[in-house]
């Protein structure tokens, strides 16, 4: 989402075009004041993207991890060992087994680890090429009734546009039971000069190379890394795991000269699914639902790629496509699915995972107040307020059926909302103080990073009280909206109990720099069987049982007595290639380094170097000049080098 109020002014701020390639170019990825936030880490080797696990059932999680060979070597398939065990020693082993990995699937590993106890914490770990990963916590799904549930809720994570102290402060927590992320997991931007971090590739990803090299530099940061480690997450992607503002059929931020969009929307899909500890299907969908016993059941939505269809652009002209009755946000097949869950259900609680907001939020009238807020009115366009046919299917299945306790979680925004949901969609009879006239109830999160409304420039633009002129204005013209901020970065914490749900809102003090820093911003509870939000003066109560965090270093079953490299080569891409090839480098030492190209002979042909800072580095080389066949590349520095193999083809 990167289309709310002033669109032309945020895109202009947020990206910036690629750049002419020179013979080579390089990028350092640095934190400021010596840490690093995605730098491989030797004592991780060769698992240096970390651990993670998500899709948990009652008896069955997915475990995944990447296995990255070591330079110079390209393996056709790696043999990889798994193990989960309910201590933290991974001594009392309750499963093991054995999986091969290979370059089809970027060395990647995912496994659905099956015959677990319900609502039970578990470790696990891997080892492979003579190394242990990290230790990795878990924890499955009820069956049974339970009296609590605490779930953090994210989404909007630009790495470029801040570092991912949210997720560390999430990382902390020892009774969550997962982590639910509602897309904009990456951001396909290439490289804007006001970011504190640089995006790695440089320049806009397309390829399934690209993809998995932006996922790889996600997967470094040591925030990122933490959260995999410590929670399960519940994930669906939003549009910038494509390009932004995409649907169905295309999207606003791809052109004709990135090739067809069914090839780059395919190779995003592979790079999720390679990357993300999701379930795979057969037919690449990916709305499912969880259920934790008769307390809740989680309804995860895409309503992005499966069935919506083209993105209206503006509220005055485009009024006949945004109103056409069989206008689609899901796709039949899965709106079908979604009005059957919901009339189904035995949970008390029926939480919806969900991108874009779903709220009728009116905005005719606050045109009508400043007609600058036209430019606001056409970017809810992407939310539900541009599909209000098939919304209105979906409130008239809750009202039809007398569906209780419905919670929508949005993300996407990257702002926090409070919204009731009206029975009517107008809002007309609207009561606070009467629960017929709210049948559901949403939740937004703000972003981890991705810029609010005010790093888009709009309060230098239209003066400090800008924003706090147009909160009052939403709140006066939607009474439904119980709360909002517009500038904050954070997530909130969603306490289920039979009683009520309760969303506790955490913000942090900074995304330009590293921090520790969190604040409670607000609380909201909602009651069973009466859909109105209602203000909490404090917390919900943390579980009495908090578990046992998963240890910070690998467990050594193995031990090594190699020196590592000063260079670790995580990725080259293209690979074969034609006209440019790009290599992820991390970088443990500042040094002066030679890259070289050597051909089958052993003749250097080309030949560039690199005063290389300590930190993660990505090299862009054009090999145009070179003739097809099979080639080397050094790293040298000193003493040491490492070498990769390169193909190139004509």
């Amino acid at each position: 989402m990167q289309r709310y109020v002033f669109v032309a002014l945020a895109c202009a701020m947020l990206f910036v075009g690629s750049q002419a390639i020179a013979q080579i170019n390089t990028h350092i990825l640095t934190r400021p004041n010596g840490s690093n936030d995605a730098l491989a880490q030797e004592s991780l080797r060769p698992f240096f993207h970390g651990v993670a696990s998500g899709d948990p059932l009652s008896d069955r999680v997915i475990l995944w991890t990447r296995v990255t060979p070591d330079a110079g070597t390209s393996p056709t398939e790696i043999r990889v060992q798994w193990r989960v065990a309910t201590d933290t020693g991974l001594t009392n082993i309750v499963q093991r087994g054995e999986v091969i990995t290979s370059p089809a699937r970027d060395y990647t590993v995912k496994i659905d680890v099956a015959g677990l106890q319900q609502g039970t914490t578990y470790y696990y770990g891997f080892t492979a090429l003579g190394a242990n990963s990290l230790t990795g916590r878990t924890r499955t799904a009820t069956q049974s009734a339970t009296g609590q549930l605490r779930f953090a809720v994210v989404s909007c994570s630009n790495f470029a546009q801040g570092f991912f102290n949210a997720y560390a402060r999430v990382a902390d927590r020892n009774d969550l039971d997962a982590v639910i992320h509602l897309g904009d997991y990456i951001y396909e931007y290439g490289i804007a000069a006001t970011n504190p971090r640089v995006h790695s590739p440089s320049t806009e990803i397309v390829s399934l190379a690209d993809y998995r090299a932006r996922y790889s530099q996600h997967r470094l940061d040591i925030d990122l890394r933490r959260l995999h480690q410590q929670h399960a997450m519940i994930c669906v992607w939003d549009d910038h795991e494509f390009t932004n503002d995409a649907y169905r059929d295309s999207a606003q931020n791809h052109q004709a000269n990135e090739g067809l969009w069914v090839v780059r929307r395919s190779a995003s899909k592979r790079a999720y699914y390679e990357w993300m500890p999701i379930r795979e299907t057969v037919d690449s969908t990916i709305y499912r639902s969880f259920a934790y016993g008769s307390l809740a059941e989680i309804m995860m939505i895409d309503s992005r790629i499966e069935g919506r269809e083209i993105i209206a652009r503006n509220f005055a002209t485009d009024s006949a496509l945004i109103n056409m009755p069989t206008r689609s946000m899901l796709g039949t097949a899965q709106l079908t699915w979604l009005q059957n869950r919901l009339r189904t259900s035995q949970a008390r609680w029926k939480i919806i995972g969900n991108q874009v907001i779903f709220a009728p939020v009116q905005t005719r009238q606050l045109v009508t107040i400043n007609p600058l807020y036209a430019v606001l009115q056409d970017g809810f366009l992407d939310s539900w307020n541009g599909y209000p046919a098939e919304r209105r299917r979906i409130m008239e299945t809750l009202r039809q059926n007398n569906i209780q306790n419905t919670v929508v979680l949005t993300g996407d925004f990257h702002t926090s909302f409070a919204f009731d949901i009206p029975a009517n969609e107008d809002q007309v009879g609207y009561d606070s103080t009467n629960a017929r006239s709210s049948i559901a109830v949403e939740f937004v999160t703000p972003s981890i990073t991705s810029s609010n409304f005010d790093e888009a420039g709009l309060t230098a633009l239209l003066g400090p009280n800008f924003l706090s002129t147009l909160i009052a204005d939403v709140g006066r013209v939607n009474p439904i909206n119980k709360a909002s901020d517009l500038v904050n970065h954070g997530y909130f914490v969603l306490d289920v109990l039979p009683e009520r749900v309760q969303a506790d809102y955490f913000f942090v003090d900074s995304v330009r720099i590293p921090s520790n820093n969190e604040f409670r911003w607000r609380s909201f509870t909602v009651q069973n069987g009466v859909s109105l939000i209602r203000s909490s003066a404090t917390s919900a109560p943390l579980k009495q049982r908090q578990e046992i965090p998963a240890p910070s270093i690998p467990p050594r079953f193995t031990t090594s007595v190699s020196v590592p490299p000063s260079v670790t080569v995580l990725s080259v891409y293209p690979n074969p290639a034609r006209d440019i090839v790009f290599l992820q480098s991390s970088i443990s030492v500042s040094q002066p380094i030679t890259v070289s190209i050597v051909d089958i002979m052993g003749k250097i042909v080309q030949e560039y170097s690199v005063n290389a800072q300590r930190g993660m580095m990505t090299i862009s080389i054009e090999v145009a000049n070179l003739a097809q066949g099979v080639y080397r590349i050094d790293f040298r520095s000193g003493q040491s080098s490492t070498s990769v193999p390169l193909n190139v083809v004509r």
